[in-house]
């Protein structure tokens, strides 16, 4: 029987495909001056064609991993690609305000799956970003939440000892707790290992096959009745 539910948070909760989107629109309309025409005209573009290439970990041809929220932790690597030339001062001005405006916001989905499984399940977070509890509180879902856990160094998913911390700040056992998350590596495999239930949450319908013990689904609501059915056997 499963009664604790784990949740990654980039990615799974929150949305930096959109937040990114959305701040390279406000960028590029507040500060045109600050961006070479070329990369003004074709900003979206590169700067996902850059982002790809940079943070989407692949095996084998396959999406195993998209980092897009470490372009909030650090920009520089992709902005450097695009503007090369640009005076490292200008490039600081220029992150500094995309960062400002990269605020990622919660997928639609979250609030209606937490609501239907605060009641019956033990909730808890496992992320390897930085300040997991001041995000959740800024997007109104900290409450939800029995435990809240961030991992760094040797110990950050997949690593074992990540899943175990997130187990003993929610008093839970690995064969009664689900993982859901987007990566393959960091939950999936992670959780895997660990002894929980890895469930991926496949937003870019990448439909990657799956290691035994682990299941799909495409959206948080879909996660309510996945858990009724494990139940089921």
């Amino acid at each position: 029987m499963i009664d604790t539910v784990l949740f990654d948070l980039d990615g799974t909760l929150r949305d930096w495909q959109s937040a990114i989107t959305r701040a390279l629109a406000d960028l590029r309309d507040e500060a045109p001056e600050a961006l070479p025409a070329e990369l003004r005209d074709d900003l979206d573009a590169r700067v996902w064609r850059a982002i790809d290439e940079q943070l989407v970990v692949r095996r084998e041809g396959r999406v195993m991993e998209r980092r897009h929220y470490w372009i909030n932790i650090d920009p520089v690597p992709v902005w450097r690609t695009l503007l090369p030339d640009l005076h490292q001062r200008s490039l600081d001005e220029l992150l500094a305000r995309f960062r400002e405006l990269l605020d990622a916001a919660p997928y639609a989905d979250v609030y209606p799956a937490l609501e239907q499984l605060r009641e019956g399940y033990a909730l808890g977070v496992l992320t390897n970003g930085p300040r997991p509890e001041s995000v959740l509180r800024r997007m109104g879902f900290a409450h939800y939440f029995d435990a809240i856990v961030t991992v760094f160094g040797g110990t950050k998913k997949p690593a074992g000892a990540a899943f175990e911390q997130a187990l003993e700040a929610l008093g839970a056992e690995p064969a009664r707790t689900v993982h859901v998350g987007d990566s393959l590596i960091a939950d999936v495999q992670g959780a895997l290992s660990a002894g929980l239930t890895p469930i991926w949450i496949d937003r870019f319908d990448d439909r990657n096959p799956l290691p035994e013990g682990a299941h799909r689904i495409e959206a948080l609501t879909e996660l309510p009745p996945l858990l009724v059915s494990l139940a089921e056997g």
